[in-house]
């Protein structure tokens, strides 16, 4: 964990040398305005760490969604004109159930890394975009 926190330090600070002082006021303030306090209902409920989050940040899991949006795309990328209801129904079925796998694994993410761990990084790379 200590050397979890020393790498996001260091990143953090490779960001700050190239902005001017003006640019790193404002990465602070948007940072203290788009990072709110941990959520503490979720150590209350989940515990420390959520038995899933181990898995669901795996690379395994990774994998597997990445095998699962590739066959997604493929049965979408099927459908063209012409073809029987029926198998147009059974595509929409499969695109609902993958819609649904998709929400799933934000939702198992999300509960197990809480909302400030879940936004960080497209948050951290925002405020460098608008400070520059």
């Amino acid at each position: 964990q200590y050397q979890a926190q020393r790498k996001k330090r260091a990143h953090r600070n490779r960001l700050r040398v190239l902005m001017t002082v003006k640019q790193r006021r404002w990465y602070k303030t948007m940072e203290h305005l788009l990072m709110p306090n941990e959520d503490k209902w979720r150590d209350v409920l989940l515990g420390s760490v959520a038995w899933w989050g181990r898995y669901v940040f795996s690379d395994a899991f990774g994998a597997f969604m990445a095998v699962l949006v590739t066959v997604h795309i493929s049965v979408l990328s099927s459908f063209h004109l012409g073809q029987e209801e029926g198998t147009t129904e059974q595509q929409f079925r499969l695109h609902y159930l993958f819609t649904v796998i998709y929400f799933v694994e934000i939702a198992l993410k999300w509960s197990s890394a809480g909302t400030k761990a879940f936004f960080r990084p497209a948050s951290e790379k925002l405020c460098v975009i608008l400070a520059l």
